[in-house]
């Protein structure tokens, strides 16, 4: 269990963010633009509506771990959205609440006084075996389900993704046959299970193993090689069941609302059941690693969107042993034969690419493949307010026909 180490300071004297329920993508933008190395108090909603927007979860944990890396010293404060005998248990039952949990220096109640830290991280912990076990039911929350490895936690290395530690591997992840039956247990879970007879199982398998071999090579070291000192890398399945016509659906975001149209046509109900799977981490981002170096304020927005497109073509890698540099570029070819969405939030940068539903195919990986667009801006790719590690969202629309 972590320690905590934050220092004595009255609540009054420190840089304070506060997310009401409703706050959507923008508010989350802008919240991330005031991040400083002040020591900071930061009072998320225990239940965010956000979560029930594609991508919501991703960018909410990120959000969460980005706070706590650039802050001195960072003071989680429970929100006042809930019943006090229920907050906690709701915040810790979200992605994005866990993560803030386990990478905060102190944990405080309602009041912004009481110190729970101890309490919390108790409740961390006991879910953290809940994810070990697999016991997925008990882990849903409004059709989602997170699995969260702390590696400054005790049970960091969660049985539905690794190996017992006891086992003789090269690779302590799970083989692609194990994450066939994790996806398959989780589309279960959230009610797909009529719809497994349609879907690739193993090309989203493989695809999800991929993203998170990437976070488990790349994510728990800083530049240098050296441990941080505190990491999370999680993965979020979630169900979303959307009205391509309605633009409520994307919760305000552009580029979610022209991908869902996009299957208007296609929709054989008044709405299309799309998978949603998130993988996020407290990495250096996938620049820095591209490049093995710190980026710096110098460092061109163009150099960076370049440093991340070749993360995603085939032999690029910074891992320099046999069998890697192709797990990225295999996540676009699936992302393409399926008609799916992946949006990529690391660094300064906040990039999408989706895949015409109508035009799927198994061609083989393109330039054109990896021609990332900005979220936010048309014309060009523009600074985002800088974040801690990755956050990569994919959507897959499940039971069309091949």
């Amino acid at each position: 269990m972590i320690a905590s180490g934050a220092d004595n300071f009255h609540l009054e004297e420190v840089v304070r963010e506060r997310l009401s329920p409703t706050a959507n993508f923008s508010e989350a933008r802008i919240s991330l633009s005031r991040i400083n190395s002040s020591p900071a108090v930061l009072q998320l909603p225990n239940k965010w509506k956000l979560q029930s927007k594609a991508t919501g979860p991703a960018i909410a944990a990120q959000l969460a771990a980005t706070w706590s890396a650039r802050s001195k010293s960072l003071v989680l404060r429970l929100g006042d959205d809930e019943p006090k005998d229920k907050a906690a248990e709701a915040f810790i039952a979200q992605m994005y609440g866990i993560v803030a949990a386990m990478l905060a220096d102190r944990v405080v109640g309602r009041d912004g006084e009481r110190d729970v830290s101890q309490a919390i991280w108790r409740m961390c912990q006991e879910r953290t075996m809940l994810m070990n076990r697999g016991d997925f039911r008990s882990l849903v929350r409004g059709k989602s389900i997170p699995l969260v490895c702390a590696d400054h936690f005790p049970l960091w290395r969660l049985q539905p993704l690794y190996y017992p530690s006891t086992l003789e591997t090269r690779d302590p992840i799970r083989a692609v046959g194990d994450f066939e039956n994790l996806i398959r247990e989780n589309l279960r879970v959230l009610g797909q299970e009529h719809r497994l007879a349609g879907i690739d199982i193993g090309a989203i398998a493989i695809l999800v193993r991929e993203l998170f071999a990437n976070t488990h090579h790349h994510a728990r070291t800083d530049i240098a090689g050296n441990m941080l000192t505190r990491s999370v890398r999680g993965v979020n399945f979630a169900l979303r069941s959307v009205d391509p016509t309605n633009r409520a659906f994307s919760g305000g975001l552009r580029v979610l609302g022209e991908y869902y149209r996009s299957f208007a046509s296609l929709r054989t109900a008044s709405q299309i059941p799309f998978a949603e799977i998130s993988v996020i981490d407290s990495g250096p981002g996938l620049a820095a690693r591209r490049c093995n170096k710190a980026l710096t304020p110098d460092t061109s927005i163009a150099a960076e969107v370049a440093l991340v497109r070749d993360c995603f073509k085939k032999e690029a890698s910074s891992f320099k042993t046999m069998g890697h540099g192709w797990g990225l570029p295999r996540v676009m070819q699936i992302l393409k034969s399926s008609g799916g969405f992946i949006k990529v939030r690391t660094g300064r940068l906040s990039l999408y690419r989706w895949f015409d539903p109508q035009c799927r195919n198994d061609e083989v990986a393109l330039e054109d493949d990896v021609d990332f667009k900005d979220t936010e801006f048309d014309g060009g790719i523009e600074a985002h307010a800088p974040v801690t590690g990755a956050a990569i969202t994919i959507l897959f629309p499940l039971g069309l026909s091949s």
